[in-house]
Formats: C-alpha cells, structure tokens, sequence
C-alpha cells in the first residue's frame, strides 16, 4: 500500500505538469469547439502546445485564453477572425522558448472588425520567420520584454486595409526587433513605433526594411529605420526637432517623397543610396529651411534607379567618403 502511494506521489507532478500537443484539423471551424483539434481539446490548460501545419480558417477565437505556445508551420497559411473581441496569452514556465512561432513559408492572417490581441507573456519569446498580415480592425500582436519577439531575415509584417493603431502597442519599449532581412510593409494604420519619441516599441537595425504603402504621412522625427522603400505618394511638412536615421537606402518605386519641414532643426541623415525608379520626384530639404540632410555612409549614389523624375537637395551635408551623383 505504501508503495503505492509513493508512486502516485512521484507520478502526480508529471500528470499536473505535462503539456498536450493540439493539432488543428484542416478546414474552417471555432477555436473554442474541441472537436477542432486533434486530439479533441476538451479541458484547455495553460500550458498547452497549439500547432497549424496546413491552411485553415479559425473564425470564432475565445474571450480570452491562456496557453503555452502557438507554432504555424509546412507552409500553412492560417486565417484568425472572431465574432468577438479575443485575447491569446502566450507563456508557461513548462514550455520552452520560442513561444509563438511563425516559420519560414507559412502566413499568419489576423482580420475582422473584432480586434484580436495574441500576447506573448513576460518571460517568454516568438520569433518570426514567414508572414504576418493585420487588417479590418485594432488587432495586437505584443510582447512584454525587451527584444523578446523577433522577426528574422527574409520574415514580413503587413498592416493591409482597414487596420486600425499601433499594431505593437505602445507601453512594452523595444521589445520587437527587425532584423536585416526583415520587411515591414505599411498599408493602414498608425505607425510602428507606438510610444512616443525617443521612445519606442519597434527597433529597426540595419538592413530591414520599411516600405511606404500609403500616403499618409510616415512618422520620421526622432526614428530609426534600414532600408525605407516609398510605394504612395508621400508628403512630410511638419514640425521637425529630432534627427531621423535611414541606415541604409532611400528608394522612390515610381511614387514621389517630399520632406520639406515647416520648422525645428532635425536632420535627416542617410547612410547608403537615394535610388529613384519610373517618374518619382524626390525633394528633400525646403528653400529656407533649418533642417539639413546628412550623407554620412561610405560611397554613396545620388539618383541611381534609371528614374526620370527630379531630385531636389537643399541644405545638404556630406560626411562620407564619396558621393555620386548618378541620373540617367
């Protein structure tokens, strides 16, 4: 009898404790019936394993919900809508790091009028290798520590039509990272940054990229980008005090730039190419203006793309090796 006990006591943590991998079945269905997964998740605990290995619709996600990972992967693209507002809070401490996993050709698709937060715990991580796209409403994906989410080389975020705010929030300060290789594709929305500068949610290190997809008037005073890609005609003429980085290249794709401050003394400085392709017309720096542009790279080419538009430069300032003009 003795012996008995004791063995349940040493099996009880173990059974406590254990994590149960759910699968979601092919097709549409709802994240709360258990008959969605495989096996049939009918006591959700917060540790459990959720994982998407084909393409599937879930359209009705839960109020809110705690578990220990979401893994989407073998190319699968994964559509989440719900006919309330969710909340997904992702970590436990008997589930190893990366928490949120989107993997190399698969798509993560967060839509609706709905909002749906998916919330990566303190603690924990997500990396990001595939697609992510936010649209139709205030979706959130959030991370509680610093550089905790990570979207790797050759990974997307898409903010697409009729997205609403900042779709990282605005209080967890550097916790999401671009790394090179890394886009971030603008179509609605408020800025990727959240807080405001010198602070920020979002870091851009050198050699991600940020495109341009709307016209509304990207946040530039005091941020840091890679790569900056203009896909819709885009003005800035605001109030410019704090330095802007463009680490890397500046490149119109047939679409026009104006940055011509209406006051302040912040500079733009750019460290690889301006590169204009198609009609674009780039004018940067206004007659008067208090706001120099600084070319601070190595060898730097002023105009290469084969556009036919204008570049237009006052105020300029070279702090490189060579600068090249170069318009065909």
């Amino acid at each position: 009898m003795k012996k008995e006990l004791l063995l349940q006591s040493l099996l009880l943590p173990c059974i406590v404790f254990s994590q149960q991998v759910y699968t979601w079945k092919n097709g549409a269905g709802s994240w709360t019936n258990p008959t969605s997964w495989i096996p049939n998740r009918i006591t959700p605990a917060i540790n459990d394993i959720l994982e998407f290995n084909a393409s599937a619709t879930i359209n009705d996600m839960p109020a809110i919900e705690n578990v220990g990972r979401i893994r989407v992967f073998n190319n699968a693209i994964v559509n989440f809508s719900s006919t309330i507002s969710s909340i997904v809070k992702i970590g436990d401490a008997s589930v190893p790091a990366p928490n949120f996993l989107v993997e190399s050709g698969s798509t993560l698709n967060i839509s609706g009028t709905n909002d749906i937060s998916i919330s990566i715990l303190s603690g924990y991580g997500g990396t990001v290798n595939g697609k992510i796209q936010v649209a139709g409403g205030a979706h959130h994906l959030l991370s509680a520590d610093a550089s905790s989410l990570i979207f790797q080389n050759g990974s997307t975020f898409s903010t697409g039509s009729g997205f609403t705010g900042n779709p990282f929030g605005t209080t967890a300060l550097n916790s999401v990272v671009f790394q090179s290789g890394a886009s971030y594709e603008n179509k609605g929305g408020s800025n990727p940054f959240g807080a405001t500068q010198p602070n920020t949610v979002v870091n851009f290190l050198w050699g991600s990229n940020y495109f341009q997809q709307t016209a509304t008037s990207m946040s530039l005073v005091g941020r840091t980008y890679g790569n900056v890609e203009i896909d819709a005609n885009n003005t800035f003429n605001i109030p410019f005090n704090t330095d802007c980085i463009i680490q890397n290249n500046l490149r119109l794709n047939g679409f026009n730039f104006s940055f011509t401050p209406s006051s302040g003394t912040g500079a733009l400085r750019i460290g690889g190419d301006l590169i204009c392709t198609g009609s674009a017309n780039l004018i940067l720096g206004g007659a008067g203006s208090s706001n120099s542009v600084i070319l601070q790279g190595t060898n730097q080419f002023l105009g290469s793309g084969g556009g036919t538009g204008s570049i237009t430069i006052q105020n300029l300032t070279t702090n490189n090796l060579q600068t090249t003009l170069q318009k065909s």
